[in-house]
């Protein structure tokens, strides 16, 4: 575990701070203070009932705290807790605790678990039926990791002894630092919840001179540095671990510096998932004295040729008597980009296609598709210092005017990686040679990111939670829809204030459901949530009176005069305005 590269990364995130003791005020506002509020909240409604029996309380009486504790507000806190998203709270609320039969079952074993967890941090004995009973449950794998830890309170009840597991963030957190993760699709067992106390606890030694007082500072601490693959430098720059020393002292270069990517890759996913973003600042940053890039931007279009990608005749204008015209063999983009890397073999060289995808792949690389595979690349020979290896090919325009020109190769430190947009064409439907000679890489919405940024109500009184809300609508449509048709975070995370939120709805989300939809607005209302159970009088489900989409049912005699073939049709209308709890209610319908 490289803990001084870690506590790097979370300097850097927070300057001012100096160790748990005297952290910086951003890292109370942001990190420690509203889970402690959470903890200190959880006493306060559940302390009486731990030290009676656990049927000292009936189960709507219970059902009524934990709804107070999990979708209220917390004292002294201006929004609901954040740590478990809606969607844990709608499997705990709508379908383990649905009945009162089950209900008082939770409530035993949970009152079990809680009295073990005020003084201990082995609850080995509460844990396991407790575990059991959720597998019996039929609970989700990954719910078996959230419930215990956090629903099943022993992080919020004794956060001295106890840590609050976030699934797939945790995972990537515990590859980071060397150590096996739990596991998607793999259920949480006792000895496995003993084992990340252990992790953290090992931590919290190895960061014995920050002092942190609880479980509540290692989290926060492997929440900060979760994603460990990258860096913030001073100037807010991301620069990724497999970016590798790839600028050594000007002149001192003496070996290869070669990134760890695959040679061909497609980043994929919906949009608004920051492929671009991947592309141009974390896989080829501008370094260390560099005076221009490495790595050329372009955008392929249905009409797109090898002429402008490899070589082509172009006409040339006269320039002297401004008239005439003669014809050269100009390279394109692609061909521009192999010439410089063969020039400097040292550094590694990338060229990016965004929506790769769009163009006919045979027709834009020819018979260059095969030069591009690992095995047909030139390498660079450090002792002899010239390119060797590799499928070499003659061009049809270069070679037709110069036989004697040295045929053409494509070196080995020249990495090609596209983009694509899933919810313009499935992976399935791309060309064959394509698919066969690139890795891919997907890259989905990722809602973590946004938990950080709460955007406050025009009236202050609320804050609206942009991860909630955007697992909300994603979860929606991959089940009205599909999983390449979600929406990315980019569309939230340049959002400052409530104003900038309700324009990126009007102006980007809505038009993106309209057309996934094919403007299907009941299939965009239950995305939104706008739909009540009730029947309206036209037999379909009643619009809520917080809709952001609204509607009207026109008389058809009055509309059309005496027609009659005509049944009630809705006409939708988009909104000029939306009120934040129209928002609100997307995640959060109570």
């Amino acid at each position: 575990m490289d803990i001084e590269n870690l506590k790097k990364s979370f300097k850097q995130y927070l300057p001012d701070f100096i160790d748990f003791k005297n952290p910086s005020q951003k890292y109370l506002d942001e990190e420690y203070n509203y889970k402690k509020a959470i903890s200190v909240y959880a006493h306060e409604i559940f302390d009486n009932w731990v030290k009676q029996a656990s049927d000292s309380i009936s189960p709507k009486e219970f059902k009524e705290l934990l709804t107070q504790l999990l979708r209220k507000k917390i004292p002294g806190i201006d929004s609901t807790q954040s740590l478990a998203g809606w969607r844990d709270n709608s499997v705990l609320f709508d379908e383990i605790l649905n009945n009162d039969s089950q209900t008082q079952q939770f409530m035993s074993l949970l009152h079990g678990l809680l009295k073990e967890a005020t003084a201990s941090d082995n609850v080995t004995n509460s844990l396991e039926p407790f575990l059991n009973w959720l597998n019996s449950m039929d609970c989700p794998p990954n719910l078996t990791k959230v419930f215990p830890s956090f629903k099943g309170f022993l992080f919020i009840w004794n956060p001295s002894q106890h840590f609050f597991i976030k699934p797939r963030i945790f995972d990537r957190f515990l590859r980071s630092i060397g150590e096996k993760p739990l596991g998607t699709g793999y259920r949480l067992t006792p000895d496995e919840y003993q084992r990340i106390l252990k992790i953290m606890n090992e931590i919290g030694k190895e960061l014995a001179d920050w002092h942190p007082k609880d479980m509540i500072d290692l989290h926060s601490f492997f929440w900060i540095v979760q994603d460990s693959t990258t860096l913030k430098t001073n100037d807010g720059k991301k620069i990724k671990d497999n970016v590798k020393n790839l600028m050594e002292e000007p002149g001192a270069q003496e070996t290869l510096q070669r990134v760890d990517l695959p040679l061909n890759l497609i980043l994929y996913g919906p949009p608004g998932t920051g492929k671009t973003f991947e592309l141009e600042t974390n896989m080829f940053p501008k370094f260390t004295g560099e005076k221009e890039k490495r790595f050329e931007f372009i955008t392929f279009h249905q009409s797109y040729s090898y002429e402008e990608f490899v070589e082509g005749i172009k006409p040339v204008v006269d320039e002297t008597f401004g008239s005439g015209l003669t014809y050269e063999v100009r390279d394109g983009i692609f061909k521009q980009m192999v010439e410089r890397a063969i020039r400097d073999p040292l550094n590694s060289y990338a060229l990016f296609v965004d929506e790769i995808n769009r163009a006919n792949i045979s027709k834009v690389f020819g018979e260059l598709i095969t030069l591009l595979e690992s095995d047909k690349r030139m390498v660079w020979d450090t002792d002899t210092g010239k390119w060797v290896g590799g499928l070499r090919v003659r061009l049809p325009y270069k070679h037709t005017q110069s036989p004697e020109a040295e045929l053409f190769g494509v070196p080995n430190n020249l990495y090609i990686v596209g983009t694509m947009n899933t919810a313009d064409r499935s992976i399935a439907l791309l060309d064959t040679a394509l698919r066969r000679r690139f890795q891919f890489s997907e890259l989905m919405p990722r809602p973590d990111l946004l938990g950080k940024k709460p955007v406050r109500c025009p009236d202050n009184e609320i804050l609206i939670d942009l991860e909630k809300l955007l697992e909300a609508m994603n979860d929606r449509i991959e089940f009205l829809f599909d999983r390449d048709h979600q929406i990315g975070h980019a569309y939230f995370i340049s959002i400052q204030n409530y104003a900038d939120l309700e324009r990126v709805f009007i102006n980007q989300i809505i038009p993106l459901l309209q057309e996934y939809f094919y403007s299907d607005w009941e299939k965009i209302q239950l995305v939104l949530g706008d739909l009540e159970e009730t029947l309206d009088k036209d037999g379909k489900p009643k619009a809520r009176q917080d809709a952001i989409i609204s509607y009207r049912i026109p008389e058809v005699h009055a509309l059309l005069g005496a027609v009659d073939q005509f049944g009630s049709q809705r006409i939708y209308e988009m909104p000029e305005q939306i009120q934040p709890k129209s928002i609100i209610k997307i995640y959060d319908a109570s």
